[in-house]
C-alpha cells in the first residue's frame, strides 16, 4: 500500500526562518543573521550604514565588531569606494555561508564591477526600507511562491515574471503568448526582487 505524498508546506517565511537559523549557526546573533540573510538574498554587498539602520543602532562598537568579525573570519571583503576613510562596501563571498542558505553558486557571491556593487547596495536600501512586503530573492523562491499561490505548474523556461505577476492579479492568461499586459519578453528576467 502506497501512502499519498506529503503535502508541500513550503512558504517564503518558513524558508527564510530556516536560512536564518543556518546563518546563526556560524556564530551570529539573531539580528545579525536577519541582516545577513537580506544581504545574501538581495545584493551580496552592503555598507555599514545599512546595518546600523537595520539594527536600530548608531555607528559604534557593535557595528564595528560585526564588520570586524566578517572581515577577520574572511566571510566578507571590504571594498574602498573612494578616498581613505570615505566609507567601504563589504562583499559577502564566503561559500559555506552561501551554501547554508542553499545558494552556493549565487551570482552575488562572485566579484563584480564596482558600479554593479553600488547598484546592489541601492537595491538593498529598497529592500531594507520596505519591510511591509516580503521580497522574493532567488529565482527558486519566485517559482515556488507563484506556483503555490496560483496553483498552476508553470513552464519557467518560457514564462516571464510579468506574466506571473499579471496572472496573480487576474489580468493575464497562463500562456505567455497571450499576455494581455503587452510585454514581449520570452525569458524570465534576472531581476533579484519581485514583491
Amino acid at each position: 500500500m502506497m501512502l499519498p505524498p506529503e503535502p508541500d508546506r513550503w512558504t517564503i517565511d518558513l524558508a527564510n526562518a530556516q536560512r536564518m537559523e543556518a546563518i546563526a549557526a556560524f556564530g551570529f546573533t539573531e539580528r545579525q543573521a536577519r541582516f545577513l540573510l537580506n544581504v545574501l538574498l538581495h545584493s551580496g554587498v552592503f555598507v555599514e550604514r545599512q546595518y546600523c539602520s537595520f539594527a536600530g543602532i548608531v555607528h559604534g562598537q557593535k557595528s564595528t565588531d560585526f564588520l570586524k568579525t566578517l572581515v577577520e573570519r574572511r566571510f566578507a571583503t571590504p571594498i574602498a569606494t573612494g578616498k581613505l576613510h570615505r566609507g567601504r562596501m563589504f562583499h559577502v563571498h564566503y561559500k559555506p555561508l552561501w551554501a547554508a542558505i542553499g545558494e552556493p553558486d549565487n551570482r552575488f557571491r562572485k566579484p563584480t564591477a564596482q558600479g554593479r556593487m553600488i547598484e546592489r547596495v541601492m537595491l538593498l536600501d529598497a529592500v531594507l526600507d520596505d519591510r511591509e512586503f516580503t521580497w522574493l530573492g532567488p529565482s527558486m523562491d519566485k517559482r515556488r511562491h507563484f506556483t503555490r499561490h496560483l496553483g498552476i505548474v508553470w513552464n519557467f523556461g518560457t514564462t516571464h515574471t510579468c506574466c506571473l505577476v499579471m496572472a496573480h492579479r487576474g489580468r493575464c492568461d497562463t500562456s505567455p503568448t497571450s499576455c494581455r499586459s503587452g510585454c514581449s519578453r520570452t525569458q524570465t528576467p534576472t531581476s533579484s526582487s519581485t514583491s
